[in-house]
């Protein structure tokens, strides 16, 4: 006897972590340096066999006095490729990274400086299992239960830049600081692809020419074609979308007495592509012709994908290594750091820090200090984890009886899956053949509260057959009676 079988499959969730040091050394000409920064970003992530490739490009600013102690500054970016060894991972592996970067320090070499850091990776990947069971039986009458569930069909990775400009009604000088955020608006599979709309809001702080101060909302929308090549039409896609890099140049008019900002952003996108499908689960088996066994398992099934976002506010003295009567100039930026979470009991458990770069001033002279600021979250959540991430947003630092406060948004987007168990059959045992019966009608007793498939056991037909010849009969049963089964004669 054949089974006619289904498979489904599910990701399985692991962590994945590097850190490592890293040194370039900048053409920089000049005798004072006032602060200094650097941001790592990912450009490229490329799961191959037992590993899996990164690309990372460091954007390092340098502020420094010139000639006639006239500030200006200095850019640069260096690219760096890494290799994390994991032998779980293959080429259709999922893989969410997220990049940091600490301990950035600048001295200077001979003619030149050197600026050295550590740069942290952390995040996730995926295996995937699969769900196998049968969802029928050859020449055995099966009682049957339809589950609309997921099957997940592979991870999607992919980036792009966006790019955008923006008319000032004033000559600016310099953008001494902004903010971005991504945010996704829909994302429509189709054959071979995903489009995916959205927008890109930044807050910029500008030094005007004359020296006044002003800030800047700039709105940028986005639509981008993502290549998927197993997508269709009818299946649904998860995506979680992060700012990678972000370039900025303005352009003054100085006959027309206006500026153009351009913005050019590098956005990465990753998630789980899935479709809804429906499963028959066989439950329960049996034989008109044969003693049956029916070997039955647990089977869980993924039935629903929800995604959701939770903001929290986190507040603290940071760990800084201050010296007396210091002034705060200004914060520079910051990262999260060592982020982790653990589920335990229904809760799930966010753990990391916020590293801040800052610029401090005392006696005239200037200095960058690291800050630290650890957080830990708990939440309640009723469904078992996909994915999770954090982003920071609205970084604040300020200074009160010559200590440092961090203040700041921690943007939490979960991914959870909804689960349901079913005890299956799988499989079965085929016994003896059942004794003959010569008589034309078999009497089966039935006792209150009896279902359907319980009273076709009894008879060894099927629930058609059953009630074709009784329909008169409602099941449950509401009271013990018996029914007559009359016998097919070829």
């Amino acid at each position: 006897m054949e089974n006619t079988n289904f498979n489904l499959t599910t990701p399985v969730l692991q962590n994945i972590s590097w850190s490592g040091g890293v040194k370039t050394t900048l053409s920089l000409l000049c005798d004072k340096v006032l602060n200094y920064s650097a941001k790592v970003y990912i450009q490229k992530i490329t799961p191959v066999q037992n590993a899996v490739k990164v690309n990372l490009r460091v954007a390092i600013t340098v502020a420094f006095e010139g000639e006639d102690q006239v500030v200006d500054t200095y850019q640069s970016a260096a690219e760096y490729p890494v290799e994390i060894a994991n032998e779980q991972i293959s080429e259709n592996s999922l893989v969410n990274l997220y990049a940091s970067c600490s301990q950035i320090n600048l001295v200077k070499v001979d003619e030149n400086y050197e600026m050295s850091g550590l740069i942290n990776l952390y995040g996730h990947f995926f295996t995937y299992e699969q769900t196998q069971g049968a969802s029928s039986f050859d020449r055995i009458i099966c009682k049957k239960e339809q589950v609309n569930c997921i099957n997940f069909k592979g991870n999607v990775f992919s980036e792009c830049d966006i790019e955008g400009d923006k008319n000032l009604t004033y000559l600016a000088g310099k953008i001494i600081s902004h903010e971005s955020i991504i945010k996704i608006n829909s994302s429509t599979p189709s054959v071979g692809e995903i489009l995916v709309e959205g927008e890109i809001i930044s807050d910029f702080c500008i030094v005007k020419k004359d020296g006044e101060t002003t800030r800047e909302i700039f709105v940028l929308p986005f639509k981008y074609e993502l290549d998927c090549q197993n997508c269709t039409t009818d299946d649904k896609v998860q995506l979680f979308s992060r700012i990678s890099g972000a370039y900025f140049k303005v352009v003054n008019d100085e006959n027309q007495n206006y500026s153009q900002l351009t913005a050019t952003f590098n956005l990465n996108f990753s998630g789980i592509l899935y479709e809804n499908c429906n499963v028959d689960i066989v439950t329960d088996c049996f034989s008109p012709e044969y003693f049956i066994t029916a070997e039955k398992q647990s089977l869980t099934f993924n039935t629903n994908v929800i995604s959701n976002t939770v903001k929290q506010r986190v507040f603290g003295q940071a760990i800084c290594e201050l010296e007396s009567e210091c002034k705060l100039l200004s914060l520079l930026n910051g990262e999260i750091c060592n982020f982790n979470y653990l589920t335990v009991d229904n809760q799930l458990q966010i753990s990391g820090e916020i590293i801040a770069n800052l610029h401090f001033e005392k006696q005239n002279d200037s200095a960058v200090k690291i800050a630290e600021l650890p957080f830990s979250i708990d939440l309640p959540i009723k469904n078992k984890i996909i994915l999770c991430s954090v982003d920071k947003h609205s970084l604040t630092a300020r200074m009160q009886d010559n200590k440092l406060y961090l203040e700041c948004d921690i943007i939490i987007t979960l991914q959870t899956k909804q689960e349901e168990e079913i005890l299956s059959c799988v499989s079965f045992l085929q016994g003896d053949k059942l004794p003959q019966d010569d008589s034309a009608v078999n009497v089966i007793f039935i006792r209150k509260g009896e279902d359907l498939w319980s009273v076709c056991k009894k008879a060894k037909v099927s629930q058609e057959q059953l009630i074709n010849q009784n329909p008169q009969n409602v099941f449950p049963a509401e009271k013990d009676d018996y029914i007559m089964v009359y016998k097919q004669i070829n």
